[in-house]
């Protein structure tokens, strides 16, 4: 506080003292209740009153004004405003109660105009505010607006039905944004009220590109001209625990994106097919937790053809469900597929892909797969299947045995993969946790009897019976490109390593092929004699990452 604004103050105080005495010590001052002189005390207090009233006015002008000089020295306060602009689009990202355009402008005054003068900070409408919408509206300019609406995961017990106040606050939102519909670029409602909310779906968007609706099952405008009809741009959709009312009649030639997820109601095939025709611009199909009527299944069917396709995810979804998708669309050979699929009774992987001679046409992809790993994962080792051209994953299977013994479904899993799945570019295969019971029924034989390209293998932790599967004689023949070898784990049987080296030299000299390389785990540790012996049969023999010399 200035001096001068102190000394100012000390003078009144001290001249309302100086009036109280003198009035005090005139003989002529009427009595001390009259009216005379409370008025002279009134007047007296009032002016002193006003005028600390305008120091400390004075005062606070002065305070702000230093501070404002004193930032101009903040390195922070001198960035330019687009760095500004980005660190506020970044707290926007990184807080989820919404509004950061709204609350920054009222940190200081310079964050006021920068946010003022900012219109995408205001681009974004997600608090169910009246009064910030309208700011918003006011000061995003002509931008596209993103409205989100997302109501709290967790509810207080007592708070089920929303208060009347909420409710009146929701409304006023709605009735805000409907009149700037034509300037929507996207529109999120997640867990809102579906009664509040609707009439945002009747609205005409033409500039709309992304819809989001999740526990918002509302009944849509059966005018087809509403909505989604008159919304030409729009190429994302994300459905959750909804349903598919919003699809029923509209053409997507723009759509790329599409997600489907809980969704609460059965989907008919013939339906979800024409949905996709429907898409030829179509990129990402994410499906989760989908069930498909299985009376909608048609008998022929022409098939989808979705050149654009980049990526298929289907998550805990049943087996034919799976199998009719991917037999009916027709994808590039850049097309990535994950999926998560649930097994019921002796179900397997024989009816899940097209033959060999018709992949080319429908998934070429899977035809460009030179690296295999399959396996088992987890605690309850589920069985998996992934494939890889280069470091690109292009398939990803897991197998989720629902309702089905385990050992039994993972036997049954791998032998249907190794008599149906054909893969004629796999080099590299390495395979994870073939327990006893498959190696006795033979599964790894016939996984290995049907991917003959194989040059590199690799087994991790499978048990030393694998190694004597290998074994080449006059009826066995698996693997003939082999010419490394890997064995990850500590269970290693050296005789029967021993015997499928030897056999495979004296084949290899035989059919102009080899094993060349030998890579075996640093817990076991060979006996000199048999990695001297291993070391003349093969060339290179690695334990532990060592070379034997």
């Amino acid at each position: 506080m200035e001096a001068s604004t102190i000394s100012q103050i000390v003078k009144i105080s001290s001249a309302l003292v100086v009036a109280e005495q003198a009035h005090a010590n005139d003989g002529r001052t009427p009595a001390p209740n009259s009216p005379e002189q409370l008025d002279r005390e009134i007047k007296h207090l009032a002016q002193v009153r006003d005028r600390i009233a305008k120091a400390l006015k004075h005062t606070e002008e002065r305070l702000s004004e230093l501070r404002h000089r004193k930032n101009q020295h903040v390195p922070a306060y001198r960035l330019p405003h687009d760095a500004y602009f980005h660190l506020f689009k970044l707290m926007h990202y990184a807080d989820f109660t919404g509004g950061v355009g709204w609350r920054v402008s009222h940190v200081s005054k310079m964050w006021r105009e920068i946010a003022l003068s900012t219109p995408q900070l205001w681009s974004t409408i997600d608090i169910i505010n009246p009064e910030f919408i309208k700011a918003c509206i006011a000061r995003s300019g002509d931008m596209s607006l993103d409205v989100a609406f997302d109501a709290p995961l967790h509810r207080p017990v007592l708070s089920t039905h929303i208060s009347s106040a909420q409710a009146e606050k929701a409304k006023l939102s709605v009735a805000s944004l409907l009149p700037h519909a034509h300037r929507w670029g996207s529109l999120s409602l997640v867990r809102v009220d579906k009664e509040l909310f609707s009439p945002l779906l009747s609205a005409r968007a033409p500039r709309l590109e992304k819809l989001r609706l999740e526990c918002f099952t509302a009944s849509l405008p059966p005018d087809k001209e509403a909505f989604l009809e008159n919304s030409p741009r729009l190429r994302y959709i994300r459905l959750g625990s909804s349903t598919l009312a919003a699809l029923a009649y509209t053409t997507y030639t723009g759509l790329t994106e599409l997600r489907l997820d809980s969704i609460t109601s059965w989907i008919r095939h013939d339906q979800f097919f024409d949905l996709l025709r429907r898409s030829p611009l179509l990129e990402v199909l994410d499906l989760n937790e989908i069930q498909f009527a299985p009376s909608s299944v048609p008998a022929v069917f022409t098939p989808i053809r979705l050149p654009h396709l980049r990526h298929v995810e289907m998550t805990e979804m049943l087996t034919w469900g799976v199998q009719t998708i991917l037999s009916a669309i027709r994808a590039p050979p850049t097309l990535t597929i994950k999926a998560v699929i649930c097994f019921l009774g002796d179900e397997d992987l024989s009816s899940l892909l097209l033959p060999r001679d018709e992949l080319e046409e429908s998934l070429p992809s899977l035809l460009r797969i030179e690296k295999l790993a399959i396996g088992l994962k987890g605690i309850d080792g589920m069985p998996f299947i992934r494939g890889y051209a280069g470091s690109e994953a292009l398939l990803d299977l897991t197998c989720d045995p629902c309702e089905v013994d385990g050992p039994g479904f993972r036997s049954a899993i791998f032998r249907s993969f190794g008599r149906t799945f054909s893969f004629p570019s796999v080099e590299k295969l390495r395979i994870r946790r073939f327990d006893n019971e498959m190696m006795e029924e033979d599964v790894f034989a016939d996984v290995l009897g049907n991917l003959p390209s194989v040059v590199y293998l690799t087994i991790d932790r499978c048990g030393p019976a694998c190694i004597r599967k290998l074994i080449v004689d006059s009826t066995n023949r698996l693997c003939p490109n082999l010419e490394s070898l890997t064995i990850v784990g500590d269970d290693v049987d050296e005789d029967g390593l021993e015997d499928l080296v030897a056999s495979r030299v004296g084949w290899g000299y035989e059919e102009g092929c080899r094993l060349l390389k030998l890579v075996l785990p640093r817990e076991k540790a060979i006996h000199p004699r048999v990695a001297s012996k291993l070391k003349i049969w093969v060339g290179r023999v690695v334990v532990g990452g060592e070379e034997v010399e």
